[in-house]
């Protein structure tokens, strides 16, 4: 028989004890228990910019008084105005005040119904109010993607700055989209953050919604995106790839929430008016033509204003002179006028498009004097863009055999604001009050870049470390 063996009893380590150390730090006595300090001075530095930005509204104009008047509003902002008077009469999205039908879509008029109208702000109030929010927003998206006061500053300070010189007051359109681009970074920001929860997908795909009814420059790649991640996600879900099959979800949830908001805009536009005014506006088809016949640069084998004028007043008059045309009927006539003169001069129409393309990016001035701050800050943002983005691709390619490929951000950030510039340079308007439109998603894909970047670095030596003994091994 075997002899039994008294089982070896070895020395228990010794355990942590449970629960909350006798001892309190000053940190944890009183309020520190419920307040952080990191928290407590970030709230300290939005106060501060908001009185900056507060600063900057109320002085960079020496006729503000006069802005909260409506008489003094410029003919585009009494047209979302006299739109919005409509609404809230009971009268319907017609234009009764040029009755040229060129309308924009329902977005921005709706906010000045709501918000001047009904709730009695003058339109200068109402862009300082949404010029504010979007500092708030923006705030808080940097510090949920960074969790870095420093970065908030950064951000803040030149974010801030664009705005010095920028005349964008008064009920005028760039305010909305300027907000809403802020809530849709945040809202990004906060998706990225938690991991994909679907919560935040609907509300990001909200934000893109609401952005597309302020102006539906992104109505058509977002279709094409919708299309694109069904038909990844079907693809993951088939191969069974379920590391990548949640985030592939997450963005097919948010476009599907953006699609259903629009389908429910595009329904109910089609009930009342019989056509898509409230999501796509009446006058697509009229920047489009302007942008190809007056706006390319008169040197060199491109075409003067004098040698187009005489062909593009012959079609504008056509339109706007017979009130026997509909704005549908306008836009077939220009839309054919546009598309044969693409045929007829691809060169040309490339190069004009190039121009208005690189106004915003903000590498030609056209004729802005170079000697303004605002116009040279625009370049090295969009340069500075340019250097993060090439050095992260550079260090993602390093360090991608030891890492899972993971998701920027500032990627993010910088492919919406060259989608937009982009889709924008197609249309008449490459006035630099149109570029404030995209700050927002420069000055983040800036910062969201860099700290990308500030990450990839930090993790590299680690990579550096392990490559001798996988290589022994």
């Amino acid at each position: 028989m075997k002899q039994r063996t008294r089982p070896k009893f070895t020395k228990r380590k010794p355990q942590k004890p449970r629960g909350k150390p006798m001892h309190l730090s000053t940190r944890d006595m009183g309020f520190g228990r419920l307040i952080n300090r990191n928290l407590v001075a970030f709230f300290i530095i939005l106060i501060a910019f908001l009185l900056f930005g507060t600063h900057i509204t109320l002085n960079f104009k020496r006729d503000w008084p006069a802005d909260f008047q409506l008489q003094h509003l410029n003919p585009d902002a009494k047209l979302y105005y006299s739109l919005a008077q409509n609404i809230v009469d009971g009268t319907g999205y017609f234009d009764t005040l040029r009755n040229d039908q060129i309308m924009p879509p329902i977005g921005h008029p709706f906010l000045l119904a709501v918000l001047c109208i009904k709730l009695g702000l003058s339109p200068a109030t109402f862009s300082w109010l949404l010029f504010l929010s979007s500092f708030v927003l923006l705030a808080f998206a940097v510090r949920t993607y960074t969790a870095s006061n420093i970065f908030v500053i950064i951000f803040l300070w030149l974010y801030g700055s664009f705005f010095a010189y920028i005349r964008w007051l008064s009920a005028n359109v760039e305010a909305s989209i300027v907000v809403t681009n802020a809530f849709l970074i945040l809202s990004l920001a906060l998706l990225y953050k938690t991991n994909f929860k679907t919560i935040w997908a609907v509300i990001a795909g909200t934000a893109l919604a609401i952005h597309l009814l302020i102006r539906p420059l992104y109505l058509f790649p977002t279709h094409i995106c919708f299309i694109l991640f069904g038909g990844i996600a079907l693809y993951y879900h088939l191969r069974k790839r379920s590391a990548l099959l949640p985030a592939v979800k997450a963005w097919l949830i948010l476009l599907a929430a953006t699609e259903c908001l629009l389908l429910a805009a595009y329904a109910y536009s089609y009930f009342r008016y019989k056509d898509s005014r409230l999501v796509t506006g009446t006058y697509g088809a009229y920047a489009l033509y302007a942008a190809n016949n007056i706006y390319e640069p008169p040197v060199g084998p491109f075409p003067t204003r004098a040698e187009h004028s005489k062909e593009f007043y012959k079609v504008y008059n056509i339109t706007t002179d017979n009130p026997s045309i509909t704005w549908q009927q306008r836009h077939k006539i220009m839309m054919n006028e546009v598309l044969s003169y693409w045929k007829k001069y691809p060169l040309r129409a490339l190069a004009g498009w190039w121009w208005r393309f690189r106004q915003f990016m903000g590498i030609h001035s056209g004729s802005f004097s170079w000697k303004e701050p605002l116009t040279v800050f625009h370049a090295f943002s969009v340069s500075f863009l340019f250097v993060l983005l090439a050095i992260r691709i550079v260090a993602f390619r390093y360090k991608k055999q030891e890492f899972q490929p993971d998701i920027s951000l500032g990627v993010i950030c910088a492919v919406l604001f060259l989608l937009y510039s982009a889709i924008h340079a197609v249309f008449v308007y490459a006035e630099f009050r149109y570029v404030t439109v995209t700050v927002p998603l420069l000055v983040a894909a800036d910062i969201f870049l860099l700290f990308d970047v500030r990450q990839i670095f930090k993790k590299i030596p680690t990579v550096l470390l392990r490559r001798p003994n996988s290589k022994s091994n």
